[in-house]
């Protein structure tokens, strides 16, 4: 199947099918648009996030799932990997998780790469979602989250697509999630993690210890992007963040709205990846959010 193509984030904007609004100058600005939108070829307006609602949206940092659930259904449960050209890792990664667990879905979201990310993805058996340009990889996760909301889906990891998550301990999570009255399962490297660089270590439980008293409940290792949801818990979220913040971010919405959240230990990988992180924006980022948390606490 052809690849979805989904738009880059605009200013607020009010053409959603015929929904009302005013279109600001700040992209950031929490304006609400009242709304009759409906999926469209899969999700309407190309310009439009696909995780609105199917009645209310608030524009770019303040976005809102309300999706009907479905009842009946089998359980079932995906991946979602955000990709940005990552094609030389995702073929191996994507064949090891098939050959580990055929049952998963599998769903790439491309988040505006430039070599062959999302055909590498699709030869590979997964299905494919394409941000036009680089929009965060919190936008990719929501995108993906908006999928598996729309396709019935009960379960999802998250995991990166450069290989530093292995398949190997997806097993440890699904364990736990069925022996557990659990929602959310965070992996943690923090309990083995001499090959982590000394100052990622620090980063990480500094920041963890952060989230997690922002949360109410022990996380140890909050910047681990590898994850297990519940579905259920990410219905009408709302989510300010749309970088590697919203990691942080997504952990302490769900936490305050009852979801319980558990951790399972992970191997930590280093291989010749680039990271993306910026090491000085994305921690004045951090500390912008835990500032907002402190405050907003909804």
């Amino acid at each position: 199947a052809a690849p979805v193509l989904v738009g880059a984030w605009r200013s607020p904007v009010a053409h959603l099918h015929g929904g009302q609004g005013v279109e600001g100058s700040n992209p950031f600005a929490p304006t609400i648009f009242s709304t009759d939108f409906e999926y469209g070829s899969p999700y309407g307006d190309p310009f439009v996030h696909p995780t609105l609602s199917t009645r209310r949206i608030i524009a770019y940092d303040s976005l809102i799932i309300t999706v009907p659930n479905k009842p009946g259904a089998q359980l079932t449960t995906a991946a979602i990997l955000p990709a940005l050209d990552a094609a030389r890792f995702l073929g191996p990664l994507l064949d090891e998780i098939h050959d580990r667990h055929p049952e998963l879905r599998l769903l790439v979201v491309d988040d505006g790469s430039s070599d062959g990310t999302a055909e590498t993805a699709r030869a590979h058996g997964a299905e494919v979602l394409i941000h036009a340009v680089n929009r965060g990889k919190g936008a990719a996760l929501m995108t993906g989250f908006a999928w598996a909301i729309e396709q019935g889906i009960d379960w999802v990891f998250t995991l990166d697509s450069d290989g530093q998550h292995l398949p190997s301990d997806m097993a440890g999570f699904l364990d736990r999630a069925a022996a557990d009255d659990i929602d959310v399962i965070v992996g943690t490297r923090m309990d083995a993690s001499e090959g982590m660089p000394w100052i990622r270590k620090a980063t990480n439980r500094f920041t963890s210890a952060v989230v997690s008293s922002l949360a109410g409940c022990r996380i140890p290792d909050s910047q681990n992007g590898y994850r297990l949801f519940r579905v259920a818990v990410l219905k009408d979220l709302r989510i300010t963040t749309a970088r590697y913040d919203f990691e942080s971010e997504i952990l302490v919405r769900v936490a305050r709205r009852g979801a319980r959240v558990d951790s399972v230990p992970t191997a930590t990988v280093y291989g010749d990846e680039v990271s993306s992180i910026n090491p000085i924006r994305d921690t004045v980022r951090f500390f912008r959010l835990a500032w907002r948390l402190s405050r907003d606490r909804d």
